[in-house]
């Protein structure tokens, strides 16, 4: 008798979202790192609510412990949890 052959087929999938709203207000996204929906901030915003600069925000986020992507204008939104977890875990 034969052995049967094993296939391994992998797929790729990328989403796109078209996402509207003013520039100052923050808006409701799914974070898949987060796995649920929540606050996207612009990075005045999150400079704001956070009060640490950006360089820190941009740190955070090349790190991977805030959430952030960049929409296809090249804004860049930032995950308000993880933003704040991470200024709570660190000291500024």
């Amino acid at each position: 008798m034969t052995e049967a052959k094993k296939i391994l087929i992998t797929s790729e999938t990328r989403e796109f979202f078209i996402l509207h709203g003013a520039d100052d207000e923050p808006m409701m996204v799914y974070c898949p790192e987060c796995v649920g929906s929540g606050k996207f901030l612009g990075i005045e915003a999150a400079v704001e609510i956070s009060s640490i600069n950006v360089r820190a925000i941009i740190s955070g986020i090349d790190s991977g412990r805030v959430h952030a992507f960049e929409t296809t204008d090249r804004q860049l939104l930032i995950c308000e949890a993880s933003l704040l977890v991470y200024v709570n875990s660190e000291k500024f």
